[in-house]
């Protein structure tokens, strides 16, 4: 058995420009350019889970690590008992980035 590696027709390095996606009859895909695709929205304010999933842990674990001062605060958006509580994408980013120190000021 000297080559045991699946032979494939399709490019390896496939990158999507937007657009609709053709497939012809010989199993290739083909991006038609221009064909007014929806650029993608990256929301600023992130549910819980989106805002675990954005540090790779688990929504338990975000949110307390959130109600602790470890991670970023919540933002809670309107009056009442339930206000909608929402974590912002660009303070996560950023805490990540600076090592995901304490946010209330606690040593290391």
């Amino acid at each position: 058995m000297p080559n045991s590696t699946p032979k494939t027709s399709a490019p390896q390095d496939q990158q999507s420009h937007g657009g609709r996606t053709t497939t012809t009859g010989n199993g290739i895909a083909h991006v038609a350019p221009g064909c007014n695709a929806p650029a993608a929205i990256v929301p600023e304010l992130l549910t819980t889970k989106q805002a675990a999933e954005l540090c790779g842990v688990g929504e338990r674990t975000y949110w307390a690590w959130s109600r602790s001062g470890l991670a970023p605060p919540p933002v809670y958006i309107g009056l009442g008992t339930r206000p909608a509580c929402r974590h912002r994408r660009s303070g996560i980013l950023a805490w990540i980035k600076g090592g995901c120190k304490p946010v209330d000021g606690r040593a290391d």
